[in-house]
């Protein structure tokens, strides 16, 4: 079969957007590792360390690391009000982050009806491998906002890691 010049320009737009590993619903094995490796600490919570800690001043929110052993596995920070709430799972494979779990749930009070909300990072060798946001749709690596969130997440993981290695 010969392919045209616009069909090879289409594949190629195509390969740009959706790198190998970042096509929605396709199973990559570095997503089904990060799989294996949230479900196998998520398993393991009842035989963790919960260790609680102040958030910085001025943070209404809570902090809680989970550890086995030394290793500090999982970080849950939650904070709200009665209007909404914001929850993040912050997970640890070897010191580095491989998955940000985050939840939002609000109040809205024109239609008095909850929405929700769960946006999921898959994090791989300190970068952002793929991102389902709250639609559970995939956000394309071309977006400025990929990229600001990768750096927000690793920072900020970064950030949870020294404060939680200041209590061991």
């Amino acid at each position: 079969m010969k392919i045209g010049v616009p069909m090879m320009m289409v594949a190629w737009i195509a390969s740009m957007a959706f790198p190998a590993g970042r096509v929605l619903g396709q199973d990559t094995p570095v997503i089904l590792d990060i799989r294996n490796k949230y479900h196998g600490i998520n398993n393991s919570m009842n035989r963790c360390r919960r260790v609680p800690l102040q958030p910085e001043k001025g943070d209404p929110g809570s902090l809680t690391g989970y550890y086995k052993g030394k290793d500090l596995l999982k970080v849950t920070y939650e904070t709200g009000d009665n209007m909404h709430t914001l929850m993040e799972d912050y997970y640890f494979w070897r010191g580095k982050l491989f998955f940000v779990f985050g939840r939002v749930s609000a109040f809205p009070v024109p239609d008095n009806e909850w929405q929700s909300g769960e946006d999921r990072f898959y994090f791989y060798n300190n970068r952002l491998y793929r991102w389902l946001d709250r639609g559970r749709k995939m956000v394309p690596a071309s977006e400025k906002s990929f990229i600001l969130h990768q750096n927000f997440l690793l920072q900020k993981g970064d950030s949870l890691q020294r404060r939680f290695r200041r209590l061991h």
